[in-house]
């Protein structure tokens, strides 16, 4: 494994592992000790341009304040190897004074792992909530369609009761009329009953849309009539796995296609409501 990979392994971040690679002879001890002694100068920007070249690949021109401040540090590295010359640690402390960096960086790589799993966990609730709030959307919307859908059955029922009971009626007034004539006398007039006009009907504030999708099933979805089209293109999006932008929806009686540059409009506004379209993309 090489020093590289080794820093990794401990947890220093990478562009810290290229500056210390450039600025030591390139062994995992001397990049280790120049990571340690260098922690504050890195954190306050000393060694951004080197971090910046090593990781991008760039070459960029220091100011003359970046230039002052990257002699000094040469300097400060020049003085302490002159020091590590003077004061040569011997086997046993190279390999303590390495244990111990190796246990620093162990330590820095478990509190990132531990801020890493926290930050997993944070998401994962954003998107548990998020997954929630969306079913209980959905099911809201799926007990008003089948509020709608009994409403509507009931009233058909009602409308077929009173066609068959008026048929009933006016068989049974052309048979008193029938034997009335045989018996020669003149029938008394049968009072019709009169349909009520029918109240007229509220406008919907619902509306139910298939979409037609080529080689999948009919997608069935209900919106408010004042939703936008664009809201409905992205819940349509999430069905069929594209982006709601490169949706276009296509009416067939009239033709009509509406595009990106109509997702503006209401479904009302539109003239969508209860409406069948075929979707494309």
């Amino acid at each position: 494994m090489s020093v590289r990979e080794q820093l990794q392994e401990m947890g220093f971040p990478v562009a810290r592992i290229e500056a210390s690679l450039k600025n030591t002879s390139g062994s995992l001890e001397d990049a280790i000790g120049w990571l340690e002694a260098n922690q504050i100068d890195y954190d306050k920007g000393v060694y951004a341009a080197d971090t910046e070249e090593a990781v991008q690949g760039g070459v960029s021109a220091l100011g003359e304040k970046a230039a002052e401040t990257e002699a000094a540090a040469q300097a400060a590295d020049a003085a302490e190897a002159a020091e590590i010359e003077k004061k040569p640690l011997s086997k046993e402390e190279k390999e303590a004074k390495l244990d111990e960096l190796r246990a620093k960086a162990a330590v820095r790589k478990a509190e990132n792992e531990k801020k890493d799993a926290a930050e997993r966990r944070r998401n994962d609730e954003i998107s548990k909530k998020s997954q929630k709030d969306n079913q209980a959307i959905k099911d809201e919307m799926e007990r008003k369609a089948a509020i709608r859908d009994a409403q509507k059955k009931r009233k058909e029922a009602a409308d077929d009761i009173a066609a068959k009971k008026r048929i009933k009626d006016l068989i049974e007034a052309d048979k008193r009329a029938r034997a009335a004539e045989k018996a020669g006398t003149k029938p008394a007039p049968v009072a019709v009953p009169v349909s009520k006009p029918a109240a007229p009907r509220a406008a919907p504030t619902d509306s139910r849309m298939q979409f037609r999708v080529p080689g999948k099933p009919p997608i069935v979805k209900t919106f408010p009539v004042e939703t936008k089209l664009q809201t409905v293109a992205e819940e349509v999006a999430q069905d069929v796995g594209t982006q709601a932008g490169s949706l276009v929806f296509t009416t067939t009686f009239p033709t009509r296609k509406l595009t990106s540059a109509d997702f503006g409009k209401t479904l009302k506004e539109a003239d969508l409501v209860n409406a069948a379209v075929m979707v494309s993309f």
